[in-house]
């Protein structure tokens, strides 16, 4: 995304960079067609295929968690019983909702972009400055990202597990915490 904000934008600010009123609509358009390069076919793909792997990746490790603390608990094997067809429309829905939030993501990314650019004029930034406010964008927005995709496999690990455990006929369980420093308050 970052790529495609400066290839489209930067050159258009150093050309114009005056406080004559077309600026903006250049502006606008040139932010409109990064947005266009980046939200094409590809990116569409790319994101089905990573929100893919992400859910699969959870389901993995939700399957092996569940079969090692059933194992542990009452000593049987549940890998042979488990049957992860009944999960099939969760999954679905778990790829969907994260394309979805992908795509939310690149589209807030461009108008934070659009946003920071406008500011910077309407402050009087010099180009210098403009720039280092987008590339603070571009690192906002990977943070962001990256914190979307731990919540997002956290969720999805919960939810099979939830699924599985009632699948499996437990309806009851007892929360314990690890101490760790990452636990806050009380999430049972």
């Amino acid at each position: 995304m970052a790529q495609a904000v400066d290839e489209a934008l930067v050159p258009v600010l150093r050309r114009n960079y005056t406080a004559d009123s077309y600026l903006t609509d250049i502006l606008k358009e040139a932010i409109r067609q990064a947005s266009e390069r980046f939200m094409n076919t590809a990116f569409q793909r790319n994101a089905e295929r990573l929100s893919q792997r992400v859910v699969s990746r959870a389901e993995s490790a939700s399957s092996e968690a569940f079969v090692e603390q059933i194992n542990r608990a009452i000593g049987i094997d549940m890998t042979a019983l488990m049957v992860s067809e009944n999960l099939v429309d969760y999954v679905d829905a778990s790829i969907e909702s994260n394309v979805a939030l992908i795509k939310s993501l690149s589209s807030d990314y461009f108008e934070d972009i659009q946003m920071q650019v406008f500011d910077g004029i309407l402050r009087g930034d010099s180009l210098t400055t403009i720039v280092r406010n987008l590339q603070h964008v571009t690192g906002a927005t990977y943070n962001r990202a990256h914190l979307i995709a731990r919540d997002q496999t956290a969720k999805i690990q919960a939810d099979i597990t939830s699924a599985r455990q009632q699948n499996a006929g437990i309806d009851r369980f007892r929360w314990s915490t690890s101490q760790d420093v990452r636990v806050s308050g009380n999430p049972a």
